[in-house]
This record gives structure tokens, sequence and C-alpha cells, in this order.
């Protein structure tokens, strides 16, 4: 009993070690690449792997975003250009970015 204590202990910490070895992938989708002024532009980075943390990051002016550490995000555009959306993850050791274009008319 005692030996299957200790076999038990040693796979989770396996277990445990090799996840936190694994780099984080990031991946998001959105639900529009091109759209009119002040339309909601949603992000949704659930398909990314291994994260701790999300940071979206964006280029331009004249946008609002909402909470930028969760893996969904929705941005308004209210002024017509290119925006580039980033999505930055990490897992406490590494890092990852992924970016997508949207075009505001």
């Amino acid at each position: 009993m005692r030996n299957l204590k200790q076999l038990f202990c040693i796979l989770i910490l396996v277990s445990v070690f090799a996840a936190c070895k694994k780099d984080p992938t990031a991946c998001f989708t959105i639900n529009t690449t091109s759209a009119p002024v002040n339309t909601l532009i949603k992000c949704d980075a659930s398909c990314s792997k291994n994260v701790k943390e999300y940071i979206w990051l964006q280029t331009g002016l004249g946008y609002s975003a909402g909470n930028t550490s969760l893996d969904t995000i929705t941005y308004k555009f209210d002024v017509p250009g290119n925006y580039l959306i980033k999505l930055q993850v990490t897992n406490g050791r590494k890092e990852n970015i992924i970016a997508h274009t949207v075009t505001i008319y």
C-alpha cells in the first residue's frame, strides 16, 4: 500500500512538471476583419494553449476595449482605418504572440 501511494505521488509530480514545460501557444478568432465604425469586434482566445495570462494589444487611435486580461475581448473602433490586434500569452516563463488586422470603414 505504501509503494502504491509513493507511485501515485511520483506520477502526480511528473504530470505537474511536464505541464510546466509546455510552451504557450497564442491563438484567437475574430468575428470579422472588415466592418463599419462602431461595430463590435469580438476576439476569442479560448483556442490558446498552456496560458497563464492573456495580454491584448492594439495599434491606432479611436478604439475602446473591454477587460484586456481575459481570453475574450470586444473592441469598438470609432475612426476608420486599419488596426492591428495582437494577443500575447504567457505561461509565466515564456510568451507567444499572434496578430490579426481589422479594417474599419
